[in-house]
């Protein structure tokens, strides 16, 4: 918008639209931007890693959310460390389900 009129008709500047959070856009990006804080979150984080690469693709990217179950769980792990992040994770794949339409959501 630059500086224009939004939708609810108050003016917004550059520098606040460029402060939205922006997806991470590989793995390492998201560990550089969400590392985890300690060892019990390092571990939990190794084990979706090995998920990712040897479980994951045998599914072919059938997750409705974006971005994926486990990225989800990472970056929120990451974020709000090993407990929350877990029950988050745990939440975002009950979620994920034929009536849930899925959608973009980041933790």
């Amino acid at each position: 918008m630059n500086g224009a009129e939004s939708e609810t008709g108050r003016t917004t500047s550059p520098a606040a639209e460029s402060s939205r959070e922006e997806e991470p856009s590989d793995e390492l990006e998201v560990w550089q931007r969400y590392p985890p804080k300690s060892l019990l979150a390092k571990g939990g984080v190794f084990l979706i890693g090995q998920y990712q690469r040897w479980l994951s693709p045998i599914f072919h990217g059938c997750c409705r959310f974006h971005p994926s179950c486990s990225r989800y769980t990472v970056m929120a792990i990451g974020k709000y460390g090993f407990w929350k992040g877990c029950l988050l994770g745990a939440w975002r794949i009950l979620r994920c389900n034929p009536f849930n339409a899925g959608g973009v959501d980041y933790p």
